[in-house]
């Protein structure tokens, strides 16, 4: 059994090591694609839109719904990503333990 001291050394290295992941996971970007790659969207790790890429070759003025579909598929592809990602990161930290106090 550990004692106080090395409990809160213990406590206290998790803690930086959860501020590392937090700030690897902030450096983060991923791209959420649809129609192959004719449509790009860019999502950082703070999971805020970065870009928006559109092929010239699916802009057709009587497909702007399609279009919006499209983009509304490729954004919640990257937010999907960069979850995963983060989620990955913070269970290295962590080991599969549910921390929320330091998160």
């Amino acid at each position: 059994m550990l004692d106080p001291r090395q409990l809160k050394e213990q406590i206290r290295r998790v803690q930086e090591e959860v501020q590392r992941a937090q700030e690897d996971i902030a450096a983060m970007t991923v791209i959420g694609y649809a129609a192959g790659s004719s449509i790009q969207i860019e999502i950082g790790g703070d999971q805020q839109c970065r870009s928006v890429r559109i092929s010239p070759l699916v802009v057709d003025a009587d497909e702007v719904e399609r279009l919006e579909e499209l983009m509304l598929l490729a954004i919640n592809d990257a937010l999907t990503k960069i979850q995963d990602a983060t989620a990955e990161r913070m269970n290295e930290v962590t080991g599969g333990m549910d921390l929320p106090d330091l998160m």
